[in-house]
């Protein structure tokens, strides 16, 4: 569960060994409710107490250590020596600092005890660097996660959009060919004007282009420049809306250059 949290975390607190002494000092990387998932270094002396990897550092058990009370205050912490409930613990200082998610609550802590004489304030200093770099990164892999995760319900929606496209358009097709054949066979027998029927069979090739190109609402817009008459253009529209008009009374008066 927390084997990619400890993939980042371990970059970063290999540079404190390099800092501190850890024949007799143990790094942790803590949860929230309080459990050593890992650990480097030793400390022998701790290790008969019972705080060994996969142990609870609960007060209960330890008493009050930084461990202890960074999970109940959320808050970098150092506990010094006598500070120590636990007599054996009075020898050592321990230092935690709370690692936090966007909402600044705790999702784990870094943790360091150390025998109080190479204690001081330029431990808490490093391990509060290393769980900021550490916050950092691991919120710029959940950001690129985000991001990937995006990426792919984007292309599935593209996907759905282009075969939902290819259906409409094919059936469609289909029904404006029918249409076509029977413009055409009106024609043929006379029942249908010649002159409106070359019309009605434009519209429908305009529609059938207008259905081939459908699929590119699933693309990138492309813009394809090019020279058109406005006179040709204005006359196209006035033809297509004429027969409305006509029949809602509505004169179109056209004047071109």
């Amino acid at each position: 569960q927390y084997s990619h949290l400890i993939d980042i975390i371990i970059s970063y607190i290999s540079k404190i060994e390099l800092i501190i002494p850890m024949d007799n000092a143990v790094i942790d990387i803590c949860t929230k409710e309080a459990t050593v998932i890992y650990r480097m270094g030793s400390a022998p002396s701790l290790e008969k107490l019972g705080y060994n990897l996969g142990c609870i550092v609960s007060e209960e058990e330890f008493g009050n250590t930084a461990l202890s009370l960074v999970i109940y205050h959320d808050n970098p912490t150092i506990v010094y020596g006598e500070e120590h409930f636990l007599d054996v613990l009075k020898g050592w200082a321990s230092f935690c600092v709370p690692r936090q998610d966007t909402d600044g609550k705790m999702l784990s802590a870094l943790n360091i005890m150390v025998p109080a004489e190479y204690a001081n304030q330029n431990i808490l200093g490093l391990i509060m660097v290393a769980a900021r770099g550490i916050e950092n990164e691991i919120m710029l892999i959940d950001e690129k996660t985000k991001l990937a995760t995006t990426n792919e319900l984007l292309t599935q929606f593209n996907d759905g959009v282009l075969r939902t496209a290819s259906m409409i358009s094919h059936e469609i097709r289909n029904s404006l060919s029918t249409i076509s054949a029977y413009v055409q066979l009106l024609q043929l027998q006379n029942f249908l004007d010649n002159t409106k029927g070359d019309k009605i069979l434009s519209e429908i090739n305009r529609i059938n282009k207008l259905v081939n190109n459908f699929r590119s609402l699933a693309e990138p817009l492309k813009f394809n420049f090019y020279k058109y008459s406005l006179n040709n253009l204005l006359s196209t529209v006035v033809t297509s809306l004429s027969a409305k008009a006509h029949m809602s009374n509505v004169i179109i008066d056209l004047t071109l250059p």
